[in-house]
């Protein structure tokens, strides 16, 4: 009886501490493992089957799925890590819901905002530690272009902020024409070749009335330049600024 009692004794506690390991197992590593894998299928199958279709595009977002889906609930030991490895699982599944959509007219747009969005993850979790992938030359590719994405990203708040806080005022240097300006300092780390701002005016009861634009170039870091912008039926009412269109050098 002694002897039962020790195996039982020994025996749950062998279990308690088997799950206790697995609770306390972290998945950074098995993560980036899983991400590498599927990036390489995902480079191998667009090799393979390089036909635009819904099926292949669902094919490719899948490669790289089916490695990744199950760490969302994982426990990681770096905290960023396992926030970029749960927003890049939900930017695939988005990829694949995009996907289905291949054909219509906003399918590119859409695929183009989704590619931006896994390449920019892609950088910050390869700044955390370096994606082991077997094919180099892709992920570089992939790198470079996220590392762009994210600087343009970063330019346009960065500018959408700069034209938002701009204070405008009246501009009478025009006797025929009602007119806003404003001074403002490009405080960005780039030159600006070139930028254009949609101006839509609002009267006073919210109805829109009239689009216009500002237009500038050649806006140097660290100088400011004047804004300005017409407003033909000169109404009272309200004004939102829309960043169209912008290149850095």
């Amino acid at each position: 009886m002694l002897k039962k009692v020790i195996c039982i004794v020994l025996s749950t506690i062998l279990l308690v501490g088997c799950t206790s390991n697995s609770e306390n197992k972290n998945y950074d590593s098995e993560f980036l493992t899983s991400l590498s894998k599927g990036l390489d299928k995902r480079w191998k199958d667009n090799d393979k089957y390089p036909e635009e279709s819904a099926k292949n595009y669902k094919l490719w977002v899948n490669d790289e799925l089916d490695e990744v889906k199950d760490y969302g609930d994982k426990k990681f030991k770096n905290d960023k890590l396992k926030e970029l490895a749960i927003r890049y699982i939900n930017v695939l599944k988005e990829g694949k819901e995009i996907a289905s959509n291949f054909g219509a007219d906003s399918f590119e747009d859409q695929w183009s905002e989704h590619q931006n969005k896994r390449y920019e993850l892609l950088v910050e979790i390869n700044n955390i530690s370096e994606i082991p992938v077997q094919d180099k030359d892709n992920l570089g590719e992939i790198l470079a272009g996220g590392k762009e994405v994210k600087r343009d990203s970063e330019v346009r708040k960065d500018l959408e902020n700069i034209i938002n806080s701009a204070n405008f005022k009246p501009d009478d240097s025009n006797s025929y024409l009602a007119g806003y300006s404003a001074v403002v300092e490009n405080t960005t780390e780039y030159d600006i070749e070139a930028l254009t701002v949609e101006v839509s005016l609002f009267d006073e009861n919210d109805v829109l009335y009239n689009t216009t634009y500002i237009n500038v170039n050649n806006w140097k870091k660290g100088t400011k330049a004047k804004l300005h912008f017409i407003d033909t039926d000169d109404k009272e009412g309200t004004y939102e600024f829309s960043l169209k269109y912008y290149e850095i050098k």
